[in-house]
Formats: structure tokens, C-alpha cells, sequence
């Protein structure tokens, strides 16, 4: 079965392996429903508008009533949000969408930030440098001061998704002032927005198997064995 996920990539512009936390959930998945899940990665957008037209399960999306009228989504998957990342010497304190005002964040096309985010972008309060994926560019910008803070979506903390970047793209700032070369981006700790993910299908597509998913997500919530599932592939994720 073709499941289409939002591409990654890592400090050298190479596609990122899974996390242990999805690969654990997908492999609990196969195990529950008899599935075997051909993953492919695509850019965002992509990848939902080929969900939307039939080609495949769409993992990962958030829902909202203008994707319920193409898509039909699973029980929901996991709780994630959506981080601000700056550089450390430009953080500023986040607590409310007014604080946003003015700025250039960079996003993700496609990716939902809720009601509130959406009003204010609509209203000019603050601009989006759209990218088609999450990649080296978007950081790149950020060090360079084109962007003022980054979205990251993750269903880790403040702290480990920042340890996580400082993995993946710390060595981008090895041509920084000297206090940012070991350290060269944060995350704020509050989230701009949280909320449930699912897997997706296009409406009257792959339904029998949607079903199936739904039966092994409310088993295993039930039951507790998704949750152990998920506790014990976060102790060895892929990123620190």
C-alpha cells in the first residue's frame, strides 16, 4: 500500500530516514492490519494533492474542514506541533500571535497552523517564505536573517526538537560569530499551534483499508500496547 509522507532532508541536502517513533507506528500497523506500507517521500503539497486524487495514503495530516471535502481521515495517529526556531542570538519571547507582527516566518507549503495563524497571515500581521519541503534551504535562510524564525512540526518537546536540529544542521553555523558556531539554533518553547494527526485518503478511495487502520489504532489505544509501542521507539531514536 503507498504511503505518502512529507520529505526531509538532512545538513547535506540527503533525504532523513524515518524517525524510530514512525517506523515503530507503521511497523505496529502492518502487524495489526496485514498492510505492508510502500513509503515514498515528496514535498508536502505533493504529496497531499496526490492523497487528494487517489494515489496513495497520505500520513501525517492534520484535519480541517477544507481537506474533510476531498479527504477521509484515520483515528488520530499522535499530537504535534508546530515550533518557532530561531537563531539563538535573535530569539525573542513568544507568547501570543501579536508577537509574531511583522515578521518573515518560514513554513512549509500546505502545512496547517491554525485558525487563528491563518487570520493573522491573511490580515498582513505577518509574512510566509513558503519552501515545498523541510529541507537545508529553510535554515539556511534563517542564518542569513531572510527569515526570522522557522516553523518545525514535531510530537517531541521544545528541548528535544532543538537537540534534534542541532544534529542535523548544526554544522551550518561554522561560519558564524563564535558564540553561534556550537549552537546555532533554538527553539521557543511554546508551540504556535498543536494539534492531532491522522492518515488521510481520498474520499470513496482505499476505504476497506482506512477501516482496518481505525481498528488497530482503537484496539491499541485500548489496549495499551500502542502506547508501549511508542514509549519504547523513543528510546532509541534516530536523533539524540
Amino acid at each position: 500500500m503507498k504511503l505518502l509522507i512529507s520529505g526531509t532532508t538532512d545538513g547535506r541536502g540527503l533525504a532523513m530516514p524515518l524517525g524510530s517513533e514512525v517506523q515503530a507506528l507503521l511497523h505496529f500497523l502492518e502487524q495489526e492490519t496485514g498492510l505492508s506500507f510502500d513509503v515514498q517521500a515528496y514535498p508536502w503539497q505533493r504529496a497531499l494533492r496526490m492523497a487528494s486524487q487517489g494515489e496513495g495514503l497520505l500520513f501525517g495530516a492534520s484535519l480541517t474542514a477544507q481537506r474533510q471535502q476531498t479527504l477521509s481521515f484515520s483515528e488520530p495517529l499522535y499530537r504535534e506541533s508546530a515550533w518557532l526556531v530561531t537563531r539563538c542570538d535573535r530569539t525573542f519571547d513568544y507568547q501570543h500571535l501579536s508577537q509574531l507582527e511583522g515578521k518573515t516566518l518560514g513554513a512549509v507549503r500546505g502545512t496547517v497552523n491554525g485558525p487563528d495563524f491563518d487570520a493573522a497571515v491573511r490580515a498582513g500581521r505577518f509574512r510566509l517564505d513558503n519552501e515545498t519541503g523541510d529541507s537545508r534551504a529553510r535554515f539556511e535562510k534563517l542564518l542569513l536573517g531572510r527569515t526570522e524564525a522557522l516553523l518545525v512540526y514535531s510530537r517531541w518537546s521544545a528541548p528535544e526538537v532543538e537537540r534534534a536540529l542541532q544534529a542535523r544542521y548544526g554544522m551550518l553555523g561554522a561560519r558564524e560569530p563564535e558564540a553561534m558556531r556550537r549552537h546555532p539554533f533554538c527553539v521557543l518553547p511554546r508551540p504556535v499551534f498543536s494539534d492531532d494527526v491522522h492518515i488521510a485518503t481520498a474520499i470513496g478511495h482505499h476505504t476497506e483499508v482506512l477501516q482496518r487502520i481505525n481498528r488497530a489504532l482503537v484496539q491499541g489505544r485500548a489496549s495499551g500496547r500502542l502506547a508501549q509501542v511508542m514509549r519504547d521507539a523513543a528510546k532509541s531514536r534516530l536523533l539524540p
